[in-house]
């Protein structure tokens, strides 16, 4: 099938690795203009040279701005004022326990991921219905369904997201103008690899063993401490099978869905809706 996205212009925030590179990565394999964004310097250029590799003549250029920053996001837009595509993957995760939260934790991580998504989100859109064509995807996480009490705010801020996402696809009526969410479950980054290692070194457990408990034993005391695992596939996701979602959503296989949020989650999520 045809995806239907050759020469569009995309842009992934924070796709130096995991979910968000390897989105990038196929969006340049579907011939898209990308756009992969970091902070800057090595990992921003060592990411662009790694799809370089695996993408013979992908069209692929970088946009270094540090979005936690309070001129962040207009560092963004002026670089870059105009796409065809959007990913939101940019985030902060905050990761500490509810009790240990405090007022400026939760101003930071509702600012970081709501209100600096939304600026970026609101400018692009504006375009894509001025030109009549666009693709807006949110990337959130089964944790807005299932939070953690060690990530509470983000939880929330991510539940919030998807709020977001269909508030801005209510603008999109009548139009070829998309926005839609996709709830990543437990997936296989190099974040959340050196997670769960620390982890199992810290309780001096092969890390083989970790995984393998983690899915097959859900009392054992270090399964607790990570989170829920309710995987129906037994296994981390790949940063590849959450692209796949989220390209699709890019293209125009997805033209008859608007407003929704998609699972990719691997069955983590204990509910049918």
């Amino acid at each position: 099938m045809q995806t239907g996205i050759k020469n569009k212009l995309a842009l992934v925030t924070a796709s130096t690795q995991g979910i968000g590179f390897a989105t990038a990565k196929m969006l340049a394999e579907e011939g898209a203009a990308v756009r992969v964004h970091g902070r800057g310097g090595e990992s921003l250029d060592h990411a662009l040279e790694r799809i370089r590799q695996a993408v013979p003549g992908a069209k692929v250029q970088g946009v270094a701005a540090d979005l936690a920053a309070d001129d962040g996001v207009a560092q963004l837009l002026k670089q870059l004022p105009a796409v065809d595509i959007l990913v939101n993957g940019y985030a902060d995760t905050g990761a500490k326990m509810l009790a240990d939260v405090r007022a400026a934790d939760w101003d930071s991580i509702l600012h970081n991921n709501l209100a600096t998504t939304s600026a970026i989100s609101t400018h692009y859109l504006t375009g894509m219905l001025q030109k009549g064509w666009g693709r807006m995807v949110f990337v959130s996480s089964d944790l807005a369904l299932r939070p953690l009490p060690y990530m509470v705010p983000y939880s929330a801020a991510k539940l919030a997201q998807l709020t977001l996402a269909r508030g801005l696809a209510e603008m999109t009526a009548g139009s070829e103008v998309r926005v839609n969410a996709v709830m990543p479950g437990f997936t296989l980054t190099e974040r959340t690899e050196s997670i769960l290692r620390s982890t199992a070194d810290r309780h001096g457990i092969p890390f083989d063993r970790f995984m393998h408990d983690y899915f097959n034993d859900p009392a054992c005391s270090y399964v607790a401490e990570v989170g829920h695992a309710t995987s129906l596939i037994k296994r981390l996701l790949r940063p590849e099978e959450v692209a796949s979602m989220i390209v699709y959503l890019c293209s125009e296989l997805s033209s008859g869905t608007n407003g929704a949020t998609l699972r990719c989650d691997g069955g983590a999520t204990l509910t049918a809706l």
